[in-house]
């Protein structure tokens, strides 16, 4: 899988386990960049192309863009829906229906109580396995050590549970150490993900890092790769 645009003269590789790495010198041109990519990524239109063995594929089904990598929401509405609708199926399958009819059972019985003591007529509609669940309101929660380790377990969610393929961060080196970043990215694959990491500044765009493919966008649009 790889990611194209017109303007780029170099495509960003989206295989299993690569890392790109793209610091923008100038903020105009990051703004550019973001503001292209990010109304793709909601509206599915724009320039940039994304392909698989040679056929176009949908930027939000394939691709989740994290703006925040210390205040994301891991119970993310596009996660928190896969995960519903996997429990709702579960619920329903021979392993589980036979718990799942009794206890919409009861709570048909504790409906009909409830609707004998109120003073007017009331009514409502039997409960479904779908409605169990979603009165659960079953979310997410897991303890993690540290904002990357959280990262990369949302990541292995949305790859499991979601099927995304790939993953854009914004602005990781100005959060994070480079040695921290390693490791991250080491992990990263180790679990077969494929990362873009988008950076503003050029502060430390010059360092060495061997551990991913790193790209420079200078000032006046120079791209050194």
């Amino acid at each position: 899988m790889k990611l194209v645009h017109p303007e780029l003269e170099f495509s960003i590789d989206f295989s299993e386990g690569s890392i790109t790495s793209i610091f923008f010198d100038s903020p105009s041109l990051l703004r550019k960049f973001l503001f292209g990519f990010l109304n793709q990524y909601e509206n599915d239109e724009g320039s940039f192309v994304l392909s698989e063995d040679g056929d176009e594929i949908s930027l939000q089904n394939n691709v989740s863009f994290i703006t925040d990598s210390l205040c994301f929401d891991i119970n993310d509405k596009r996660l928190t829906n896969k995960i519903q609708s996997q429990l709702k199926a579960y619920a329903i399958s021979e392993e589980m229906y036979e718990y799942t009819v009794e206890m919409l059972a009861h709570l048909d019985r504790y409906s009909e109580r409830i609707k004998e003591t109120f003073i007017y007529p009331v009514a409502n509609k039997e409960s479904e396995a779908a409605s169990l669940i979603k009165m659960l309101n079953f979310t997410i929660d897991f303890d993690y050590e540290n904002e990357l380790e959280k990262l990369l377990e949302y990541m292995n969610m949305m790859h499991d549970i979601c099927g995304v393929k790939a993953f854009v961060v914004l602005n990781l080196f100005h959060l994070f150490s480079i040695e921290e970043i390693k490791v991250f990215c080491e992990n990263i694959k180790l679990h077969g993900h494929s990362l873009l990491l988008i950076n503003s500044g050029s502060l430390i765009s010059d360092q060495p890092m061997e551990f991913l493919r790193k790209i420079i966008i200078d000032s006046d649009g120079c791209q050194i790769f």
